[in-house]
Parts: structure tokens; sequence; C-alpha cells
């Protein structure tokens, strides 16, 4: 079954297609046939990490990341320092507009190796 994230939590549809079909005709999410499950707040920075950096605009680096970490350690920095090597090989693209930097993968080779950029990102996190 699907899963959505909506309104900080994470929703699973029924997998079984009778359920998936009872589930559509119940209505929204919220009815008692889905499964919710709460979402961290580390959940939620790796997943804006990961979703932002799959769309072709990238991951603005404007203190929003910082903002949802509570370890208190600057999240962006730790960004900038894991694609370092990737921006020298061309893969990351580091974007400067006034005050906010933003990276985002190179098409095509960094789309390429989204799963090893994001991973390396993640690494840095944890």
């Amino acid at each position: 079954g699907a899963t959505s994230y909506v309104q900080g939590r994470r929703v699973q549809r029924p997998r079984a297609y009778s359920k998936y079909k009872a589930w559509v005709e119940d209505g929204p999410p919220s009815s008692s046939s889905s499964t919710t499950l709460p979402v961290s707040s580390e959940e939620e920075l790796l997943e804006t990490v990961m979703l932002r950096l799959r769309l072709a605009e990238g991951l603005a680096l404007d203190g929003s990341l910082d903002a949802k970490s509570r370890s208190g350690a600057s999240v962006e920095a730790k960004v900038m320092q894991a694609v370092q090597n990737h921006v020298r090989k061309g893969l990351v693209v580091v974007e400067r507009s006034g005050n906010v930097e933003r990276i985002r993968l190179s098409d095509p080779e960094g789309f390429l190796l989204s799963n090893s950029i994001i991973s390396d990102i993640f690494a840095a996190l944890s």
C-alpha cells in the first residue's frame, strides 16, 4: 500500500484491493481504515532533505533545516560539509541568491547518483 504524509503524520493505505476500495469509498485518510504513524522530528528532517533534493530547485539552506533540528547543531553546516566531495565532482551545484544558499543535484549526473549523495547527507546528520 502507498504511504502519504498528512499534517505531520504518515498515513498508510490498505494493501489488499478489497480493503483499499472500501477505504476510498469511506472517505479521507482520517477514516478508521487508515493506519497513521507519528513522524519524529528527525524523520521529518531527513524526509525534507531527501524530497527537496529530488526536485530540480533543490534544497534551500535558509535556516529552516536548523529550525527543524532539536540537537542545536547546525544541520545546514553538516549538509554542506557532506556534499563538498560531490560539489567537486560536479554532482551537486551550490547557488547563492542574496543571503540564501541552495544546493541542487546536477542534471543528469547528480540525479543519477542521488541515492549515494543523499546517503552521505543522512550519514552526516546521524
